[in-house]
């Protein structure tokens, strides 16, 4: 299998800053509770469903992966702590791994426009 060439440092770390912005923009504008808010069941389905309004399509999910595997190691570290960060400030109870489907919803949700846009994919 042909593995795809890894982002140039510079276009990694656009990559790692425009994701951060991102996140400080989700949590800063509120926008992170229309992800929060569950029927107290917390399926993971309910989680990553919470907004069929901007559900990308399952190419554009499918290249923005392939994007994120292919950024500098160190970079997608430093999204992962900045989400950690501004997750840490909320005040969530409930299950652990809720704190892993919401970056995942938002992966799904907000990262792949953010991939799109970066990498000019078409709408």
């Amino acid at each position: 299998m042909k593995r795809q060439p890894i982002l140039t440092q510079a276009e990694s770390t656009q990559l790692r800053n425009l994701l951060a912005n991102c996140l400080t923009n989700i949590f800063i504008n509120d926008t992170i509770c229309k992800y929060l808010v569950t029927d107290g069941s917390e399926t993971e389905l309910q989680i990553l469903n919470c907004c069929n309004e901007h559900s990308p399509e399952l190419p554009q999910i499918k290249m923005a992966y392939a994007i994120w595997g292919r950024m500098d190691l160190a970079d997608r570290h430093a999204v992962l702590g900045k989400f950690q960060c501004l997750y840490t400030g909320l005040s969530v109870t409930g299950p652990v791994k809720t704190k892993t489907l919401l970056f995942c919803a938002l992966f799904v949700h907000e990262f792949t426009s953010v991939f799109a846009e970066a990498m000019e994919w078409p709408d």
